[in-house]
């Protein structure tokens, strides 16, 4: 009895895989099993598209000191430095991946045309209260009174590097608590 659930589970296993590999292409074969893949159990990737993720956001933010000048823009650091483990254990990547999911949704948002009309109303969305979030609890100077946060999109690397400014916030002021 043992052996035939043995061979049973790896049968599922086998299955499954093979499935998996056929859901990648897109052919009547994938529709098909669409259908009929009520679990979402078939995964379907596409780091090979054909147009990947070819850029990386980058969420930076600037503070305005007491003198009305503001600081040099700092990015949000996610990583303190490199490390041959986060290859194999990394679990800021789920921070990084909400990130990245939060800024996609706030962009999308923007083309919202509710926003387009009265763009100060994106300040009341979700993803833009929860990046002025992550921002606000980055290290604030005690002569910071107002901070601003932006996201950019780099690709490329070194000197071919291109940022391209995504979105701006507003100004929110600084709390007394928050220093």
């Amino acid at each position: 009895m043992e052996q035939v659930s043995t061979v049973l589970v790896v049968a599922f296993f086998i299955i499954w895989f093979l499935l998996s590999i056929i859901f990648q292409f897109n052919s009547p074969a994938k529709g098909i099993l669409a259908k009929f893949d009520y679990l979402g159990l078939l995964p379907s990737w596409s780091f090979f598209a054909p147009i990947p993720g070819t850029s990386d956001y980058r969420l930076v933010f600037r503070d305005k000191k007491n003198n009305h000048n503001w600081s040099e823009w700092n990015e949000v650091s996610f990583y303190s430095e490199f490390s041959f483990i986060r290859t194999i254990w990394n679990p800021k990547k789920v921070e990084l991946k909400a990130l990245s999911d939060i800024i996609q949704i706030l962009l999308k948002e923007l083309n919202n045309n509710l926003y387009k009309k009265n763009p100060r109303l994106i300040m009341l969305t979700t993803p833009y209260m929860a990046l002025l979030t992550k921002v606000n609890n980055e290290p604030c100077p005690d002569d910071s009174i107002e901070r601003q946060f932006a996201v950019l999109s780099s690709s490329g690397f070194g000197q071919d590097r291109k940022v391209v400014p995504l979105f701006v916030s507003s100004s929110h002021l600084i709390n007394e608590y928050a220093k």
